[in-house]
């Protein structure tokens, strides 16, 4: 283990924060897109 390249506490969070934005607008996404593909079905087949 001493040849590894551990992070720097502060390149941990900033991989962190990177992260758990990413995964947010990811799941807004899909949020949005679901509910249009619900609403044009739901228009659709009444």
């Amino acid at each position: 283990m001493g040849k590894v390249s551990w992070p720097t506490q502060q390149e941990l969070i900033d991989s962190t924060v990177i992260v758990v934005v990413f995964s947010i607008i990811v799941s807004l996404f899909i949020f949005g897109v679901d509910r249009v593909y619900s609403t044009v079905l739901e228009l659709i087949f009444g």
